[in-house]
């Protein structure tokens, strides 16, 4: 879905800043007004300016990830069940999710819970929320089906991790959490999360599903605080519902006036720090043009602006970094030397035979290279 929408947008205003980030921009401005109607807030519309300008809403729906299309979609399957829509809608809904991104399929944890309640049949549940969503997630199923399952097989491995438990990745979790949703409120939140828990059940559940589903695998691995992402307007509301109204104003406007930065990310002054790796990478773009050696970046993150910026495909090595799918499959490595791009770590280096260093801007080098070890 991320690619449907970025195709759209930077076919309307172009593959510069505004025509990447014009979906996020215009989806963290609908989003808190779903959720208005989602938990039926009527008298207290001051609780917008909570979830627009919340850490997790400021973040997430500033960059164009899965996360995106994912909160759009899901948010408005969750106001399609509140408002009772036709069975359908629910369906198409629940398989854009899906498609958006593969942790919608938590959302079947309340819908189970429908069922067992006798509140959706057994025959409208397998028609309306497996049957419809399946047939619009079917091509990522046709794409596995034919590539030994890959993407499955990472999110299992990144997800999962290893078996043996380590408790400081489920605290850092939960720490996460917190400041995510923003401080004060979401610790009084998880205070009060119980208390008005029975008011709104499916929201709440699916909320709480969502927390601790990834919960659970924190304690095996590192999960990121944007995951569980339909959890934070349900802390946030339970936090802003335990309030008196004062308070109420006085933490919207907090929230409002804690940050105010997102056109500054939207449109970046030149020294802005945030956007240094993109500038150095265009400036080692324009001076490796000419060469005729393959070119490697380590990164995904430093391939694709290298790739957008020379014009083709520029592969990453991934060395020590964070695998993803890719990295699963057994791919064709250089034998000989070709430009490698980006930060020279020590566990990066030693897979190296490093023949000559042609310059360095800051921290990133372009370096003459061939792998010691190419099997």
């Amino acid at each position: 879905m991320v690619a449907y929408f970025l195709y759209i947008s930077t076919y309307l205003f172009g593959e510069g800043v505004f025509g990447i980030r014009f979906f996020p921009l215009i989806f963290s401005v609908m989003i808190p007004f779903i959720w208005l109607s989602i938990l039926d807030i009527k008298s207290d519309e001051a609780f917008y300016f909570v979830l627009l300008f919340s850490p997790i809403i400021q973040v997430v729906l500033f960059f164009m990830t899965p996360d995106i299309p994912l909160l759009l979609f899901g948010s408005l399957f969750l106001l399609s069940c509140t408002k009772n829509a036709h069975s359908i809608l629910k369906g198409i809904l629940l398989g854009l999710s899906l498609l958006s991104k593969y942790t919608a399929v938590i959302f079947y944890i309340p819908l189970f819970w429908e069922v067992l309640k006798k509140r959706i049949s057994f025959e409208k549940f397998l028609l309306f929320y497996v049957f419809i969503p399946l047939l619009i997630f079917s091509p990522v199923l046709y794409f596995n089906a034919n590539h030994h399952w890959i993407s499955f097989r990472y999110q299992v491995h990144h997800g999962a991790g290893s078996l043996t438990p380590k408790v400081r990745f489920f605290i850092k979790y939960i720490i996460d959490v917190i400041v995510a949703g923003g401080i004060p409120l979401s610790i009084v939140g998880f205070l009060r999360l119980r208390k008005v828990l029975y008011s709104r059940v499916f929201i709440y559940i699916t909320g709480v599903a969502f927390f601790l589903f990834f919960a659970f695998f924190s304690i095996f691995s590192r999960q990121e605080a944007n995951w569980p992402l339909f959890f934070y307007p349900v802390l946030l509301f339970a936090g802003y519902m335990g309030l008196k109204r004062w308070k109420r104003s006085i933490i919207a406007a907090f929230f409002v006036l804690s940050l105010p930065f997102k056109p500054v990310l939207l449109f970046p002054p030149v020294k802005n720090k945030v956007f240094k790796k993109e500038i150095i990478l265009k400036e080692v773009a324009k001076r490796i043009r000419e060469d005729n050696l393959p070119v490697f970046a380590n990164t995904y993150q430093h391939a694709s602006l290298l790739s957008y910026y020379l014009g083709k495909e520029v592969p990453a090595l991934n060395i020590k970094s964070r695998p993803n799918q890719f990295d699963l499959w057994r791919r064709r490595l250089p034998s000989s030397f070709f430009l490698f791009v980006g930060i020279m770590y020590p566990d990066v280096k030693e897979k190296f035979v490093i023949d000559s260093t042609l310059f360095l801007i800051d921290n990133i080098g372009v370096y003459r290279v061939r792998l010691k070890d190419t099997k």
